[in-house]
């Protein structure tokens, strides 16, 4: 049988039995079987059988005192697993092509590394005139690149600080930002835009538009950029690579576990 979006096979059991599970682990103070049933809109019979169910696998437990259920430790189990087994590269890439197909910059998919960047993976330009630099494993700064403002995105200004505090923040070009303050308004800014901004500050005539990338606990994990040459660079072409690099970021975001889409 083939199943599609539109025609998928449902098993009112196992929905149910998702459904009491994603009710459970929303509860930190846990819940009594009838309430439960109640949150799940199910007889307490059937919501009774089905945590007992869960119960004998290690996947719900019971406090003797309260009676409340809670999830059990095979969730975490699973969790753990998926972690474990947890790709960005191989997450992100699918999502990155396809945002190339839209916009045929150069594009870089970077991690941190202390207080540099580093690409991981990398796409070339398809125009004549494309950007040449930052190859795949080698570490640019991180207070001045886009890529390296997103992943510090998720500090505080506090942390920003403490962390610039330990950086010679040299002008690499005549617009590189070398004031700490002017440095952390401009990364505090990233969560209000959605996307960081590299305006010819790494590197003459390139702007870089780049947003983070977040997993399930709302961290930021990685970052990608789009390169562009200042002559293919204008306010309206800023505005829409940004729409576009926080739409994948988003994807890319939700595919490890962030869930922009719901």
């Amino acid at each position: 049988m083939t199943l599609d979006k539109k025609n998928k096979v449902r098993i009112q059991s196992v929905d149910r039995i998702l459904d009491i599970l994603e009710e459970l682990s929303s509860q930190k103070n846990g819940l009594t079987i009838s309430e439960l049933a109640k949150r799940v809109d199910l007889q307490v019979s059937t919501t009774y059988n089905l945590v007992n169910t869960l119960r004998t696998r290690d996947y719900i437990y019971q406090n003797e005192e309260t009676k409340k259920y809670f999830i059990g430790l095979r969730i975490l189990a699973l969790k753990n697993s998926f972690l474990d087994h947890l790709d960005i590269k191989s997450i992100a890439v699918p999502h990155l092509e396809k945002l190339h197909a839209e916009l045929p910059e150069t594009i870089h998919l970077s991690i941190r590394k202390d207080l540099h960047v580093i690409p991981i993976f990398r796409i070339e330009s398809t125009h004549a005139i494309k950007v040449d630099s930052a190859y795949v494993g080698n570490e640019s700064p991180i207070y001045c690149t886009a890529t390296g403002r997103a992943l510090l995105s998720g500090y505080n200004e506090a942390e920003l600080d403490e962390l610039l505090s330990r950086i010679e923040l040299k002008a690499l070009t005549e617009h590189t930002l070398t004031d700490k303050q002017a440095i952390v308004k401009e990364i505090m800014d990233i969560k209000r835009r959605g996307y960081s901004r590299d305006r010819m500050e790494f590197q003459p005539n390139v702007y870089c538009i780049g947003a983070p990338l977040l997993n399930h606990e709302a961290k930021v994990v990685a970052s990608f950029s789009v390169s562009v040459p200042s002559i293919r660079y204008s306010q309206k072409e800023e505005e829409r690579i940004a729409a576009l690099v926080t739409h994948y970021a988003h994807a890319i975001s939700d595919d490890l576990g962030m869930k922009y889409f719901v």
